[in-house]
């Protein structure tokens, strides 16, 4: 069994080098055959080069590169999943926030009828502005869908390869996590829910500029709403 931690990365010179060394941790702890796939989406700092120097040191680790312009963390998170190669898919963050420790429980429930695992944060690390709009998004979206999901769009999640690859992923921002639960979902994949450590960052700035990615994911819902109605009703043959 092979197992693809993917990420995106943008900026994260103070982050990303203990996320990439916590993943290969992650890997050797476990016993298991893994890769690490990061796409740098155009850093301006550090990222690139501490990126090439961990690429001397770990021969798994497969770093896709946007050069010049800046796709989005859901276009980043798409290239990664599809520069992978291993039966199983873990996307994170590369901002330390998750802890890819804990990859072996999600590992456990993964058994031979489920395709995919999904984490909820259990205790959010952020601002209570934040903390307060995750949360109305997620409402928003287990009322819209039907989906009985804690933690709608949170991105650490264990889903078999295939799957995730074929995956018609179209969004390129911050809405990528939610996509690919509602796609896999109304797709009829199985899955069981896990509780996971959110923590708080330790270095650097969040990119997600609030009010414009609030009012983006709104606006992504109700396009995906209106897709999945076309869809059941015969007019879309894929979602």
């Amino acid at each position: 069994m092979r197992v693809s931690i993917c990420m995106p990365a943008y900026n994260e010179e103070d982050n990303i080098e203990k996320t990439v060394r916590d993943c290969f941790k992650s890997i050797s702890d476990l016993n298991i055959t893994g890769e690490v796939c990061v796409t740098d989406d155009s850093s301006k700092d550090k990222t690139p080069d501490i990126l090439a120097k961990l690429k001397t040191e770990f021969p798994n680790l497969v770093v896709v590169t946007h050069d010049g312009k800046n796709e989005g963390y859901g276009r980043a998170l798409r290239d990664a999943i599809n520069a992978s190669q291993g039966e199983l898919v873990v996307t994170i963050d590369s901002d330390g926030q998750f802890d890819i420790l804990e990859l072996g429980r999600l590992l456990e429930l993964l058994d031979d009828n489920l395709d995919m695992v999904v984490g909820f944060r259990d205790r959010k690390k952020d601002s209570l502005l934040k903390v307060f709009a995750d949360r109305v998004l997620n409402l928003m979206v287990r009322m819209m869908f039907g989906v009985k999901v804690r933690d709608t769009n949170c991105a650490y999640k264990l889903i078999r390869g295939d799957l995730i690859r074929n995956l018609n992923i179209e969004t390129n921002g911050f809405q990528t996590p939610t996509e690919i639960l509602l796609k896999l979902y109304y797709g009829g994949a199985k899955f069981k829910q896990a509780k996971i450590t959110h923590r708080e960052r330790e270095g650097g700035q969040s990119s997600l500029k609030f009010f414009k990615v609030s009012w983006d994911f709104t606006c992504y819902l109700f396009y995906m709403r209106k897709k999945v109605n076309l869809w059941r009703r015969g007019v879309l043959a894929q979602l």
